[in-house]
């Protein structure tokens, strides 16, 4: 696939590959530009690829957050559903947020998920738009 292209993150998806029947694959070495905008909602809260902190919710529900908080795919601190990407089905995560450029580590795959606990993906809902360019 050519760059750039745009593909939709999913938040009920846990580690879709972007670009969906067409994954986009990155090159180790290779410089890249990923930036997404939209809202997506975790239950009620509605936030942006950048996610909501803790502040946002009740004091009584913050330390059930905390104590569940290493079951996401990524430690984030107090930052939850920020839009996270990964290499290859078993590269480690990294944030994306609304934008981020990097070099690729390894060849594969692009995946992408919302920084969430697997089993509460049941009450995520919409999608962001995501632009994967190669950065100069």
């Amino acid at each position: 696939m050519t760059l750039p292209v745009q593909v939709t993150a999913d938040s009920e998806r846990w580690w879709d590959p972007a670009g969906g029947k067409d994954p986009i694959s990155l090159i180790a070495g290779q410089s890249y530009l990923i930036q997404a905008a939209g809202t997506w909602y975790d239950d009620t809260i509605a936030c942006g690829p950048e996610g909501y902190d803790l502040s946002v919710i009740p004091p009584w529900k913050r330390p059930l957050f905390k104590i569940f908080s290493g079951l996401r795919p990524l430690d984030t601190g107090d930052r939850w559903y920020m839009l996270l990407g990964r290499i290859g089905s078993g590269g480690p995560a990294f944030e994306i947020g609304k934008s981020v450029m990097f070099i690729a580590k390894l060849s594969g795959i692009l995946y992408l998920t919302v920084n969430d606990i697997h089993l509460m993906y049941y009450n995520n809902k919409g999608t962001l738009q995501v632009e994967i360019s190669l950065a100069t």
